[in-house]
């Protein structure tokens, strides 16, 4: 195969900063940027509610209360590559939805069964996904504008 150990990047050195600081000019942690605040914009991190969410568009958030994320994909998949070969294939068959397992049950999902996706915009185009249940933190997390309600 060529690279059986897979792509060598060289040693990672962890906590690095330790040693170098941060690349930043003070070589701390800035949470004011200097460079930031050069080119016009707001030194401070800042949080904007997205335009399409649960609290900027509650009337759209009382018919879909729930907001699905995606982008997370299989580690076998990079992007949507990989889907026509029977041996990654195998990895994931079909597609799933994670789901936290206290808003499955408010809902009556159970686990490995199917449900049908709906949103505002577009209808889920792709086999019903199977559910998982875990916790929030690990469902997928490339926020889409979409609020799904998932349904048996």
């Amino acid at each position: 195969m060529g690279r059986p150990q897979g792509l060598v990047y060289g040693k990672h050195e962890y906590q690095a900063y330790e040693r170098y600081g941060f690349r930043t000019p003070s070589g701390k942690v800035e949470l004011w940027s200097e460079r930031v605040a050069e080119v016009g914009q707001d030194p401070l991190p800042a949080f904007l509610e997205p335009a399409e969410s649960p609290l900027s568009t509650p009337d759209v958030a009382a018919d879909y209360p729930l907001v699905l994320t995606t982008g997370a994909r299989h580690v076998a998949y990079v992007a949507s590559r990989g889907r026509n070969l029977p041996s990654l294939r195998r990895l994931m068959p079909e597609p799933v939805l994670d789901i936290h397992p206290q808003t499955a049950a408010a809902l009556g999902v159970a686990e490995g069964g199917r449900v049908r996706v709906v949103s505002p915009r577009v209808p889920w185009r792709s086999r019903p996904p199977h559910c998982r249940f875990g916790p929030p933190r690990d469902s997928p997390a490339a926020r889409m504008g979409k609020r799904p309600t998932p349904t048996c």
